[in-house]
């Protein structure tokens, strides 16, 4: 088994990787139908997942505990750059890239904030939150800043939240 077609399966592999910073935002994807899912197992027993998001193909999330089961699931995905393991998996997936492909690997580390305690507000009339009215400030923004995630700025100021930074009437930031 590799890529799942059956998309009616992504709820439960979201439920399998659980909620914790790193996991966020592949559940959000697989509950939301925003990605591709290429799994070895199921989501009672999976060796190995790896989260390819419509909205960012290039950079899959994997989650698994098995480096070459990681690097052989990861081998049937298109169009990928980089890919995002835990911490602990990175050398022994790069090593396997290294390996097989022969290219050098670099290892980043992705920070994952957390809420620890209640947010201070700290008012200001450039940075507030989005609604359906500010729907041609995304279409005008630049693609850095446009949001990503939702399938469509309508969809997710419908279905999350997002907060902008605006110089002039140009989103200069965006949270999301």
């Amino acid at each position: 088994m590799y890529e799942l077609r059956d998309r009616h399966v992504f709820p439960a592999l979201a439920d399998a990787i659980g909620d914790t910073p790193h996991t966020v935002i592949a559940a959000h994807l697989l509950r939301h139908g925003l990605c591709r899912a290429y799994a070895l197992g199921d989501a009672a027993a999976l060796q190995a997942l790896i989260i390819q998001s419509d909205d960012s193909p290039d950079e899959p999330i994997a989650f698994g505990s098995d480096p070459a089961a990681l690097w052989e699931v990861l081998q049937t995905v298109q169009g990928w750059f980089c890919v995002n393991v835990d911490g602990a998996m990175a050398q022994a997936v790069g090593a396997l890239i290294c390996r097989d492909r022969g290219i050098p690997v670099r290892e980043y580390v992705d920070l994952h904030y957390t809420l620890t305690q209640t947010v201070i507000p700290h008012p200001n009339n450039a940075v507030r939150l989005m609604t359906t009215a500010d729907l041609s400030l995304f279409e005008a923004a630049p693609p850095e800043v446009r949001p990503s995630g939702f399938g469509s700025a309508a969809a997710l100021i419908a279905h999350g939240f997002c907060a902008c930074a605006l110089a002039g009437v140009q989103v200069a930031a965006l949270a999301q």
